[in-house]
């Protein structure tokens, strides 16, 4: 994880954030997955630019089903050649 500086009171404190959860497919953790992933987007804005930075990063925290769904999609995504109405 990347140190990000803030200013306090006069004072510069790094800090890092906590690396993305696994996410295992169950869907009672799903919400909580997609707001630490939208928190962890904004706190390294500059890193991850594209959707596509951001796609990828999250696939590498996926497991069991989600990651089969994952594999899948993206199989067809690119033998489509982006061609399914989905920009990443």
């Amino acid at each position: 994880a990347q140190s990000t500086s803030i200013a306090t009171n006069g004072a510069e404190k790094a800090y890092k954030m906590n690396k993305l959860a696994i996410y295992n497919s169950n869907q009672k953790t799903l919400h909580e997955f997609l707001i630490h992933c939208r928190v962890y987007f904004l706190h390294y804005k500059t890193q991850f630019i594209k959707e596509s930075e951001k796609v990828i990063l999250t696939e590498t925290y996926l497991e069991k089903n989600a990651l089969i769904w994952y594999k899948l999609f993206l199989y067809n995504y690119l033998e489509h050649q982006n061609n399914l109405g989905v920009c990443i």
